[in-house]
């Protein structure tokens, strides 16, 4: 466990444990771009303000992470464990959730132009304040789903209800 004193910045790549809401979770605030972590467990993580752009997170545990503020620009999340994420705030522009199950996401403030949701199953997940524009939808399955002052323009709905 990494400690720092009061008003001391986080070094880039340390990460901090903390108790929060009866759960530890890891803070952790780097850039890596076009990076391989493929497979990775990152469960229950805060990755606040990270810029992971075209970054391979195929078959990763990402469960309860929480990305606010971040930027996964172009990144493959595609087979990823993502229950529980949430992505507020987040510029996931053409990232790929192809073939996974999101539940319990929130997609709240994200532009999620050209992004891949192919042959994704939906189940409790919140679109809020979220722009699809060329989005890909095809294939995909909706269970419990919240949309709410979602920009939709372009977007591929083939078989999805």
């Amino acid at each position: 466990m990494f400690s720092r004193r009061k008003g001391e910045k986080m070094p880039v790549g340390e990460q901090i444990q903390e108790e929060k809401e009866s759960k530890t979770y890891s803070s952790l605030t780097f850039k890596a771009n076009n990076a391989e972590f493929s497979g990775a467990n990152m469960e229950n993580i805060e990755l606040l303000s990270t810029e992971i752009n075209s970054v391979c997170l195929d078959g990763a545990n990402l469960e309860q992470t929480d990305w606010q503020e971040s930027s996964a620009k172009g990144t493959n999340f595609s087979g990823a464990n993502l229950r529980g994420a949430c992505f507020s705030d987040t510029n996931l522009t053409g990232a790929n959730f192809s073939n996974l199950t999101l539940q319990d996401v929130d997609f709240s403030n994200v532009n999620l132009t050209g992004a891949d949701f192919s042959n994704v199953i939906f189940q409790n997940v919140t679109f809020e304040n979220v722009t699809f524009t060329g989005t890909d939808f095809a294939g995909a399955v909706f269970k419990d789903i919240y949309f709410k002052e979602a920009t939709i323009k372009g977007a591929i709905f083939d078989s999805t209800f």
